[in-house]
C-alpha cells in the first residue's frame, strides 16, 4: 500500500496546537471543581490541545482538555 500525505509537519503541530475534537477512550481530567476534586471523562468526547516540546535528548506532547462546547 503506498499513499502520500498531504499534512506537512508544521501544518500537523499547528493544528494539534488548536482546541479540537478527541474522544476520551481512556478516563481524562477536564477540570478542578472548587473542592479540589478533579472532573473526569470518560468514553464521550472532549477538546484537547497540544503542545510540542522538543528538548535536546528526546520530543513529547503535553496535552490539554476541556469538556466539549455546547451548540
Amino acid at each position: 500500500m503506498k499513499w502520500i500525505n498531504g499534512e506537512t509537519w508544521e501544518t500537523k503541530v499547528k493544528r494539534l496546537s488548536e482546541w479540537h475534537p478527541y474522544f476520551a477512550w481512556v478516563p481524562i481530567v477536564v477540570g478542578v471543581t472548587p473542592e479540589g476534586r478533579k472532573i473526569k471523562i470518560w468514553l464521550e468526547s472532549v477538546q484537547r490541545r497540544g503542545k510540542y516540546h522538543f528538548p535536546s535528548v528526546y520530543a513529547f506532547w503535553s496535552w490539554e482538555y476541556k469538556e466539549k462546547e455546547e451548540k
